[in-house]
């Protein structure tokens, strides 16, 4: 996933898994859930635990215009 565009929300839709990455403990994620991806957290995979399909979405905050 990108963070060109700063922190996100990362809702899982349907399915179940984990955030993995070097810098933290295996964070589990399943449907209903959300987690907080910070601009900073640029080394992590979703993998999927489950049997079937997971399904995410990124919420990323309105950019701002001056």
């Amino acid at each position: 996933m990108s963070t060109d565009r700063g922190f996100y929300c990362l809702v899982a839709l349907q399915g179940e898994g984990k955030l993995v990455g070097k810098n933290f403990d295996d964070i589990p994620i399943k449907r209903g859930k959300s987690a907080f991806i910070p601009t900073t957290l640029d080394d992590y995979e979703i993998v999927n635990s489950g049997q079937s399909p997971m399904e995410v979405i990124c919420c990323y905050p309105p950019t701002v215009e001056n």
